[in-house]
């Protein structure tokens, strides 16, 4: 059982994507985790959710988290909803519990990342690398996930990204 794994993905394409479709790199990347993970742990576990990062004014990162879409659009509508309710003081899920069967999908490590536990794994997202003409994320997977887990997860991942 790997505890600590870095994977490095090429994301070059889906950048180009993203840019040419307006779209923000962050959410597209949640929504993949979300359709990689869903395969991944089919009848595993009954519908993992995707915990996630919104900066506040402030520079304090919070969690959130929603019920997931297939349907891209209808999910980022979603994810500006969730980030709308998480950066106004009143709106903010402060007494709803975290969905039990959930994974981390993380752009920076704070305390909050440090004391998030789950029986899934934790996904920490580092800055680009440029290496060889390629754009490269390099991506630190956390938690118990079996060597052989781990390989899948990570073509399963190259694919969802090739193919979006």
């Amino acid at each position: 059982m790997a505890e600590k794994s870095i994977i490095y993905v090429d994301v070059g394409r889906l950048v180009e994507k993203v840019e040419t479709c307006n779209l923000l790199f962050y959410p597209v990347m949640i929504h993949i985790f979300w359709q990689v993970m869903r395969n991944l742990y089919k009848g595993e576990v009954n519908e993992p959710c995707p915990v996630y990062q919104i900066m506040q004014g402030n520079g304090q990162n919070v969690l959130a988290w929603q019920e997931m879409k297939d349907d891209r659009e209808v999910f980022f509508a979603d994810y500006v909803l969730a980030c709308y309710n998480h950066l106004q003081p009143n709106k903010q899920k402060k007494h709803e519990k975290m969905p039990v069967e959930s994974f981390g999908v993380f752009y920076a490590e704070d305390e909050q990342t440090a004391h998030f536990e789950t029986n899934l794994p934790m996904f920490i997202l580092h800055p680009f690398v440029h290496q060889d003409g390629k754009n490269l994320l390099p991506i630190s997977v956390r938690g118990k996930i079996s060597s052989a887990v781990l390989m899948r997860f990570e073509q399963m991942l190259i694919e969802r990204i090739n193919s979006f």
